[in-house]
């Protein structure tokens, strides 16, 4: 039965998360650093309402039958698919996801209608619809079942804390092979955009510093919070000519006093190891430093502000969305965090890699 002008669907799989979707080989090449980083996540299968430890308890993800434009199908007359096909990115430009995009958007309205009626002390906080189609929520107190018998939920899920992960070392990585396989170290992650979920990214750092990049169009990004005049993608403040999107993902109060700005150095470092400046030495001396893919764009897609040491699911959820919107061809997320129920975050990640993003955690 189709409710909010979303036939129902079959439930896509929350079992073991799909790291990768291996691309062309010297593309893989370039980026396979990003695995150093793997933290120590576990997404499993679970009963559907049984929040863990983990859990935030005033807020929760909401999903709805339809499919996101990551691995939407076509099954809907007069909307072609958006799905991409083996090994190509989603076409976010193309006529067919603007007009599922709009499908998604005005179901989503009605959702939103519903909760003015039914539960209006429910505050929405974000959209989702490049790897879910659904919304994040802060409860205020409301009860979760009650959202259930919303029309079209296919889940409703309490948001989960994750904290930042440790980092391997670059030695085990065996750089000096990949760049070979892709041309050579000056040239290694030429055009690939680096999505950095984790504490922001410092722009200014001599390591993450390159003038002779010139960003894709359409670059940089930010936020309206991020922007020296308060509008989305003008006049971003911390961005660069390598570190092309600056934005912060945080729903907690604290965050209210916080933005994108790298505070905290573990997205820094991590950066560092994706796609640091060929040979730099900045700030010690008599060293011969380098990122796997020293030529490679950054996206800073920060979910731990200020001093903020726990990041909430409903947030990095956002971040992946917005970096697929962003059209990253890498995510990496070092996060650590337990067994979630049927989280919704697995889901956003495997269709993250459906509309051909590396994702690694």
């Amino acid at each position: 039965m189709a409710v909010y002008g979303w036939p129902s669907v079959k439930k896509n799989s929350t079992g073991i998360l799909a790291l990768r979707k291996f691309l062309n080989y010297k593309i893989l090449a370039s980026i396979l650093l990003i695995t150093t980083s793997i933290g120590s996540v576990t997404f499993v299968a679970a009963s559907r309402d049984k929040p863990t430890n983990n859990a935030i308890s005033d807020f929760a993800i909401i999903t709805f039958s339809a499919s996101p434009l990551s691995s939407y199908d076509g099954h809907v007359p007069g909307l072609p698919a958006t799905m991409p096909a083996q090994g190509a990115k989603l076409a976010l430009g193309s006529q067919a996801a603007k007009l599922y995009s709009n499908y998604l958007a005005a179901g989503r309205d009605q959702a939103k209608a519903w909760l003015a009626r039914n539960a209006p002390e429910v505050q929405v906080l974000y959209e989702y619809s490049m790897v879910l189609n659904g919304i994040g929520v802060k409860l205020n107190g409301h009860s979760l079942n009650h959202l259930l018998s919303m029309p079209g939920v296919v889940s409703v899920v309490s948001s989960q804390t994750f904290h930042l992960d440790m980092n391997r070392s670059n030695t085990l990585i065996g750089s000096p092979t990949l760049w070979a396989a892709d041309g050579g170290q000056s040239n290694a992650g030429a055009g690939m955009k680096i999505g950095i979920i984790d504490t922001g990214i410092d722009f200014t750092h001599p390591f993450l510093t390159d003038n002779s990049l010139v960003p894709p169009a359409g670059f940089p990004k930010c936020d309206a919070l991020d922007s020296a005049v308060n509008i989305a993608n003008q006049a971003c403040k911390y961005v660069s000519d390598k570190v092309i999107v600056a934005k912060m993902f945080c729903t907690q109060p604290v965050c209210s006093v916080f933005d994108a700005q790298a505070k905290q150095d573990h997205g820094s470092h991590v950066s560092g190891i994706a796609a640091g400046v060929a040979n730099t030495c900045a700030p010690f001396v008599g060293c011969t430093m380098s990122g796997v893919a020293p030529k490679a764009f950054l996206g800073a897609y920060n979910v731990f502000p200020g001093n903020v040491t726990d990041a909430s699911s409903i947030d990095i959820a956002a971040a992946v969305n917005a970096a697929v919107a962003d059209g990253m061809d890498v995510l990496n997320l070092s996060l650590g965090g337990g067994p979630v129920p049927n989280d919704p975050l697995v889901t956003a990640v495997n269709n993250a890699v459906d509309a051909g993003v590396i994702v690694a955690i």
